[in-house]
């Protein structure tokens, strides 16, 4: 498995959720992936202007890594920082991704907009991630 940060961002940017097994540290900044993913949003938010696609493909980079973009119907945006040279995988896996916060969408007691917590999505995205982000 590549080497990856997944993060979830949604309304007024707040994080739902974050899974990955990249740590990027610099100059004493523990949390060096968070800042350079959300760094990234005011670029995917000027690309949603001029974009008619919910894959934004890679959309910035940072040192040897990509930073790929995907946003949701409901405008909840899919981070990925990662390592990787083939945009399918990455697509498959947004797709992935997409599919399963979809049907946490449908759930009743899910508020939108809130972190998501559910084991069943976090093992879903980590066996999504295992099956598509191969280097």
């Amino acid at each position: 498995m590549a080497n990856f940060l997944f993060v979830m961002v949604g309304k007024d940017d707040i994080p739902l959720y974050q899974t990955g097994n990249l740590v990027l540290q610099r100059e004493g900044i523990s949390h060096m992936g968070q800042f350079v993913v959300h760094s990234s949003l005011d670029v995917i938010e000027e690309l949603l202007l001029k974009a008619n696609t919910m894959n934004l493909k890679i959309v910035d980079h940072y040192e040897d890594y990509n930073i790929s973009a995907f946003v949701t119907a409901g405008n909840v945006k899919l981070v990925l920082l990662h390592d990787l040279k083939n945009d399918e995988s990455v697509k498959a896996f947004f797709l992935a991704v997409n599919e399963y916060y979809i049907k946490i969408l449908l759930n009743p007691f899910y508020e939108i907009n809130t972190p998501i917590t559910s084991p069943y999505f976090g093992s879903r995205v980590r066996n999504a991630a295992k099956r598509h982000l191969k280097p």
